[in-house]
């Protein structure tokens, strides 16, 4: 995964682009999570598709959620459904809207 995270930096400096949009699906996710890591001042909007960070790569997905404010709104989100007094039904689709509308837009852009 190392090695494909520098060819895409190599790649990016051959090419002298300063910045640039990012998206990766499934493994190329895992990729482009490792790339954003690394080289985060490189880009614009980072999209993942169909993609599952594994905390077991150095540099994954926890190591992202540090850095990008929306991850902690997502959990305070969490813990405040939680609190709620919802029937179970309730409660997943509070979850799932709660899970993309940090996870999947607003921890990209931030």
């Amino acid at each position: 995964m190392n090695k494909y995270v520098e060819e895409l930096a190599s790649f990016k400096r051959e090419l002298n682009i300063k910045s640039f949009d990012l998206a990766g699906h499934c493994y190329g996710g895992m990729i482009a999570l490792k790339y954003a890591v690394r080289y985060n001042e490189n880009l614009n909007p980072l999209i993942l598709i169909s993609t599952t960070a594994s905390s077991k790569y150095d540099g994954g997905r926890s190591e992202w959620e540090k850095i990008h404010p929306g991850y902690q709104n997502m959990i305070k989100a969490f813990n405040d459904i939680g609190k709620q007094e919802l029937i179970a039904e309730e409660r997943l689709k509070a979850q799932i809207k709660n899970y993309f509308r940090y996870r999947q837009y607003d921890s990209m852009i931030n």
